[in-house]
């Protein structure tokens, strides 16, 4: 095995296993010297560290800051989708249950409506032709017997209205009457729960639109922004979104 040293000049020397630890004379310059018995092998120099495993950390790096802002903005828009449905949702029942107190007090108006007009009518007929009676200037037979009749039946449709009446009350009105009270104090229960969705709702709407405009690009953020300063506006500093919140407004 060859091995390369320098002789005390400087010269480079090759020599074999056979002079180790004997003399030599250096071909260049003429000076002899001692070959020492163990010659170290020369180590490799390490490869200095490259910028790949750099590049590549900071990639892995980006990509997970990526996959992050994306599950942000998904999060976001699910947080704000939630919370329109929400208040949606609340003030949706709301206006029904308020068309359900509405419905059951116009159906007991309508019922007292069509009672009354029912026994109106045959009470005027009556009275209409008695009044008939009277603008005459001579009455004959006939009409005095006539009007007599009139009177009567007057008086016993005045008396059978009084039973119809005391009749209705007890039972269709009051099955209504009572329907529209329930229909009343089932709106004023569940109005809490409304006002409660409502609340949590608008909460939900705006967190998500705070997400999804720090995390979103382009036009989406700005929209997102811009509903946001509507939000919060209407909601918690003009209060208009508080007015008709489920449950504020008065009992009819």
């Amino acid at each position: 095995m060859n091995h390369v040293i320098t002789c005390p000049n400087g010269h480079r020397v090759i020599v074999t296993e056979v002079h180790l630890g004997k003399r030599v004379s250096c071909p260049t310059c003429g000076d002899s010297f001692l070959v020492p018995e163990v010659i170290p092998e020369v180590q490799p120099t390490a490869a200095p560290s490259s910028n790949p495993p750099r590049l590549f950390s900071s990639a892995r790096a980006s990509l997970r800051n990526m996959e992050a802002r994306k599950a942000m903005l998904l999060t976001g828009r699910v947080l704000w989708a939630l919370g329109l449905v929400s208040v949606i949702l609340s003030r949706g029942c709301d206006v029904v249950a308020v068309r359900a107190v509405d419905s059951a007090n116009s159906r007991v108006k309508l019922e007292q409506l069509v009672f009354d007009e029912k026994w109106d009518k045959q009470e005027n007929d009556l009275e209409r032709k008695l009044e008939a009676i009277r603008q005459k200037e001579k009455l004959e037979p006939e009409d005095s017997k006539e009007f007599t009749n009139l009177s009567e039946q007057l008086s016993k449709l005045r008396k059978d209205r009084s039973r119809a009446a005391e009749v209705f009350r007890q039972t269709t009105l009051r099955d209504l009457q009572f329907a529209a009270t329930q229909a009343t104090y089932s709106h004023a229960i569940g109005s809490y729960w409304r006002a409660v969705l409502f609340v949590l709702g608008s909460l939900l709407v705006a967190v998500g639109l705070i997400v999804t405009s720090a995390t979103a690009e382009g036009a989406e953020r700005w929209v997102c922004l811009a509903a946001l300063v509507i939000l919060m506006f209407s909601l918690y500093v003009f209060g208009l979104g508080w007015i008709t919140l489920p449950g504020f407004s008065s009992l009819k």
